[in-house]
Order: C-alpha cells, then sequence, then structure tokens
C-alpha cells in the first residue's frame, strides 16, 4: 500500500459498484454525477485523463465526451485505441497513445 500512497484515482459515475482492493482501499475516490461545466475544473487538478477501451474497429470513429472534457481542462489524455482520437493526441502532443504497443 506503501508504494501508492501518492496515487489517486476518481471516477465520476452516475451509479458505480466497485471491490476495492486493499491499493485502492484509500486511492479510490467515486463521485457521484457532476454537472458537466464543473468536468473541466475537476479534470484540471488532475496529472492525466483517461479513455480506456477494448480495441475494436468500430470504436475509432467514436466521440467520447471525457476526451472533449479532458482537451477543455487543459489536462493530458491516456488513450489505448486507434483513430482520430489517436491521432489528434500524436499531432498535438497533448497526451501518451498506448495503441498497438506493450504496456
Amino acid at each position: 500500500m506503501t508504494r501508492y500512497k501518492n496515487i489517486m484515482w476518481m471516477t465520476v459515475k452516475k451509479s458505480y459498484r466497485v471491490k476495492v482492493s486493499n491499493v485502492f482501499k484509500n486511492n479510490l475516490f467515486i463521485e457521484k454525477s457532476l454537472p458537466k461545466k464543473e468536468i473541466p475544473s475537476v479534470l484540471s487538478a488532475a496529472m492525466t485523463a483517461s479513455a480506456l477501451f477494448i480495441d475494436k474497429p468500430e470504436m475509432r470513429p467514436n466521440s467520447v465526451n471525457k476526451f472533449f472534457d479532458a482537451l477543455a481542462s487543459g489536462t493530458p489524455l491516456m488513450i489505448n485505441y486507434g483513430g482520430w482520437m489517436h491521432e489528434l493526441i500524436e499531432a498535438r502532443d497533448c497526451g501518451v497513445v498506448r495503441w498497438q504497443k506493450p504496456i
């Protein structure tokens, strides 16, 4: 647990069920729904924002609200899929793309 004491995870969902392991006991914060206009200010306090999906070709043209929220807040993004968002992150150097790369 000490190893992860400076890492905090936060998720915002209308309803969320999670089994908290010892690692997340003091590091996982689950917020209920927030007004849309507050999301950029919450994200601006983060080191990074993530949008993670199973990599399926039909997901690549997708538009994800959290992607735009992170851009609006100036928070670097981390994604694990290809498509136009992958291309934009690499072209603008505004995050990390782990698409087709080992973790």
